[in-house]
């Protein structure tokens, strides 16, 4: 997976974090324990493997600082993918590369499966793998390209009995189309009402 202006920014984020709270050298120690006992990275573990960067801060720093450290992390995360506006209204997109990136999502029947699952209801990745039927490994996958392309947002978290946190899942938008005009695909697109007046602020319109 390449790394993706808003994945390497939640690197940042929980380094910045890390800094702030403890130090470079716990961060250094964070990155040598990834490293040693799973064979990843940091940005690896943020974006694609966060219960093993869960089970490092326990294994190296006090339960209570630990799960403070998760806390601002994930406040941090829901709040940069979940941003919210004022602006209802369905937006067109024209952009060619756009457009083509979207329709090969949509067009992809297990990806289109996983935007169903969650268009009502946020889930967490097991539940959208069970009541789609895919095995782990190619849906983690699709889960987390279609987070990347922007049509699924974090939707907050739940805790596992092991104190994990857990993200949830839904859509970016309300409605989605394509349609032709002018020899050319387009694609209407609406944003996922929240509340009143609030509707998510779909990370590649404001590109």
């Amino acid at each position: 997976m390449l790394e993706s202006t808003d994945n390497v920014i939640l690197e940042k984020t929980f380094s910045s974090i890390i800094r702030k709270s403890l130090g470079e050298k716990p961060l250094q120690v964070i990155k040598k324990r990834l490293a040693e006992k799973y064979g990843i990275s940091l940005y690896q573990a943020v974006n694609q493997h966060y219960e093993k960067l869960s089970d490092i801060l326990k294994e190296n720093f006090a339960e209570g600082g630990a799960a403070n450290i998760e806390k601002q992390f994930l406040a941090a995360i829901i709040s940069s993918q979940k941003q919210t506006t004022s602006e209802s209204k369905e937006k067109v997109i024209v952009d060619h590369d756009l457009v083509k990136q979207i329709m090969e999502d949509l067009g992809d029947a297990d990806m289109m499966s996983i935007i169903n699952s969650v268009m009502k209801k946020p889930k967490l990745v097991l539940e959208i793998l069970k009541s789609c039927k895919l095995p782990q490994t190619s849906g983690y996958r699709k889960i987390n390209k279609l987070a990347d392309d922007g049509l699924l947002v974090v939707s907050g978290y739940d805790t596992g009995s092991d104190g994990r946190k857990i993200f949830k899942y839904t859509t970016s938008f309300d409605s989605i189309a394509v349609f032709m005009e002018n020899g050319k695909a387009k694609i209407n697109i609406k944003p996922k009402k929240l509340g009143k007046n609030q509707y998510v602020s779909i990370p590649f319109l404001k590109k």
